[in-house]
Order: structure tokens, then sequence, then C-alpha cells
């Protein structure tokens, strides 16, 4: 533990090695952002602790395929869609092809219009069998180690399988396209992409000129996770007039040390979390600890981390976070 007076030496970890005490929530959180295990070859497959339920894993060994796909454009009037990341849930929500799901993930079963399609259950472990009575034309998910074998399954039985990587703001973008082709909605597709690009540059507008303030952007505590140069979170830090101090780090969420972020000394602290005036009192008497925190702010973890349509409202979070003074008016 760092005391408030010390300085110490940098000491970054592997990304994503996690330990055995960590939170059943890290495990989860790169499918649940719509990312895969981190691509980085410095990852080592990790032990699960032993208290995590059965079927769920940590991240594994990284996979370095491109994103499968099958190639095929769907019937609109034939679509069964079932979705394996809330990223690609919100994606066909806003594309208006929600009315087709009919399998989700348990994240996704709290989004708008999901009330009564069928959960299969979590990230790491969705129920093969009920999935396949399902009956889809099209299985979307995000590519992953933890998964390969339920894809493998599906494809080998005549199902459709497209995945996906969430990590990058082009990955993103990339992706609104990618799946208005697959839903029959080439046009929304295109129109969405375009639609968050202009707005993200917006938001960005009011901030040109200004000093950017040097943030580092907290996922998650014990351990240190923080969000670096592969993420688009990276980008939305850069469109709300911040500057990422973790960006020399290739790796979307790399685990860090308390001394490594000391050595960065961040101007800001941002730190998602549950949206609570609980969460974010919490977050600012863990943080007050220590001396090189100058100033902590925090965020909702949903909000700002999944990689959705609503990435410019995202951005809008981290501008107003960073140059309170900025008033709403301030958009164009």
């Amino acid at each position: 533990m760092l005391a408030r007076s010390t300085r110490p030496h940098m000491r970054l970890h592997t990304a994503c090695s996690t330990p055995r005490r960590a939170s059943i929530w890290i495990f989860a959180f790169a499918l649940w952002l719509g990312c895969s295990a981190e691509s980085s070859r410095e990852q080592t497959p990790v032990t699960p602790p032993r208290s995590l339920p059965e079927g769920v894993l940590p991240q594994g060994s990284p996979s370095t395929a491109a994103p499968r796909t099958d190639g095929v454009e769907l019937s609109t009037a034939r679509l069964r869609i079932v979705s394996l990341a809330p990223s690609l849930t919100r994606m066909l929500i806003e594309l208006d092809a929600g009315r087709a799901v009919v399998g989700i993930d348990t994240f996704s079963a709290g989004l708008h219009g999901m009330a009564g399609v069928t959960v299969l259950g979590g990230l790491f472990a969705p129920d093969l069998e009920r999935l396949v009575g399902l009956e889809p034309s099209l299985v979307v998910g995000v590519e992953s180690s933890e998964q390969q074998a339920l894809f493998d399954q599906l494809r080998s039985r005549g199902t459709q399988v497209e995945t996906f990587r969430l990590h990058s703001l082009e990955q993103v973008l990339d992706a609104f396209e990618r799946v208005g082709r697959l839903v029959g909605a080439p046009d929304r597709g295109r129109e969405l992409a375009a639609r968050v690009r202009r707005e993200l540059a917006e938001v960005s507008i009011p901030v040109a000129g200004r000093a950017r303030p040097r943030v580092a952007l907290v996922i998650e505590r014990e351990p240190l996770f923080v969000v670096g140069a592969g993420s688009f979170a990276s980008a939305l830090i850069e469109a709300a007039g911040g500057e990422n101090v973790f960006a020399d780090l290739s790796s979307a969420y790399p685990r860090v040390s308390l001394e490594a972020l000391a050595d960065r000394a961040p101007d800001v602290l941002l730190e998602t979390t549950e949206p609570t005036a609980d969460s974010a009192r919490a977050a600012r008497q863990y943080w007050s600890r220590f001396s090189f925190v100058r100033r902590v702010e925090t965020l909702p973890r949903g909000d700002v981390v999944l990689p959705s349509p609503a990435l410019p409202h995202a951005a809008r979070l981290l501008r107003a976070a960073l140059h309170p003074d900025l008033s709403k008016a301030a958009d164009p």
C-alpha cells in the first residue's frame, strides 16, 4: 500500500493477469464490454478462483485470429437472432432489429425492449441446448477464446455465427455498419456510424484549444485496471478534451500497479462506478488516501465503457467531468 507521501518507482503488471482474489466482475468485464480477451502477447492464462460459480472463467489465452464471419446477409423476414454480448444487443436495438432477437446473455436482459426474451445464461457458459432450441438464423458474439467452443459447435450444426472485435473506436464504428448489413439494413448501419462519428467531432469543438488535463480512467481498483490506447474509451477521452496518461500502453484495459499510477501523476482520476451516491462517495474516500491523486471524478460504468451507439453521450459525460466550467450550451 502506498503511503500518502511516497512516490515509488513505476511497476507495471502484465495486462489482465488477474490474481485469484479478483472479483467475478473482472472476469466477465471484457465480454460485457463487447471485447475479446486482450490481444497482447504478454498475457498468460490464469487459474480461476475456487469461489467462482461453475462455468464462470477468467480471461484465457489471447486469440490472434481475425474475427470469424460466414459472410451471409439475412432476409429480415426470416431473422431469428441470438445476441451473446450486451454491446451487440444495443446495436441491434438501435438498428430496429430488436424485435428479431429471440435469445440473449444475462447482461443484455436489462436493456430496453428485451423483456420477455429468452435469457441463455452468463457470458462464458450460455445454455447450448436452449440456444439451439430457439432455432436462430443468426448468432452474434464477440471474438473470445472462452466462447470459441460454443461458436464451433453452433457452426457445426449449420447455424450462422458472426463474431466481432470491439476494442478500438474504428472497430466499433465498423461493427455498426456490419451489423446493419447482417440484419438487412445497410443504410441504417452506415447512417449510425456516420452519426456517431459526427457527434463525437461535435463534442470536441468546445474544448478545442483548451489545456488538456492528464487523465487516468480506472475501470477497477483492486486489482487496478485502467483504459489503455487500445480501447475506444481512450479515443473518447481525447474527444472530451483530455490526455490519457496510459495512452502509451497498447492494450485496451491493462492491469497496472499503484506505483505506475503514481508515476503518471494524472491531473484527474476518473473511476467508473455504479450510478449511486454511495459508490461515488466510496471511490472518493478510497483515492483520498493517496497523495498523488489530485482530483477524483466518478462516471457511470455502463454509460462510459460499453461500446454502443451511445458513445457520444459517454464523451459528453467525460467532457463534463474534465471541463466542468463548460455548460451544456457549449454543444453545437
